[in-house]
């Protein structure tokens, strides 16, 4: 599952890059990609380490970040409508059952 939400964030980056290319002074966009650098380099990496470790809660609590924090700080950097809310949406949602699976497992 932390394989699907990395592929899911995988798929925010290159939206991101593709939209900056069209907007490239979009604040909320750069801060986007900022937190989505976070969830590839950060969450997911602590997320395979610690369940590699057995170490469930740090998994568990990567995998909330993005479902609880990363994905609705993206989405709320916009004023009006987001051109992220579909794939902000199923990061959410995907880091929300990812970090179900890995509590079930504690």
């Amino acid at each position: 599952m932390v394989d699907v939400v990395k592929a899911k964030a995988i798929e925010c980056a290159n939206r991101i890059d593709h939209l900056l290319k069209h907007r490239p002074g979009d604040q909320a966009l750069r801060n986007c990609k900022r937190i989505y650098s976070v969830v590839l380099t950060a969450d997911v990496t602590v997320a395979v380490e610690a369940l590699t470790k057995g170490n469930l809660q740090f998994a568990e609590q990567s995998m909330d970040d993005i479902a609880m924090f990363e994905a609705v700080l993206c989405e709320d950097g916009f004023i009006g409508a987001s051109p992220m809310t579909d794939l902000n949406n199923a990061s959410q949602k995907l880091g929300a059952v990812a970090a179900a699976i890995v509590r079930l497992l504690l």
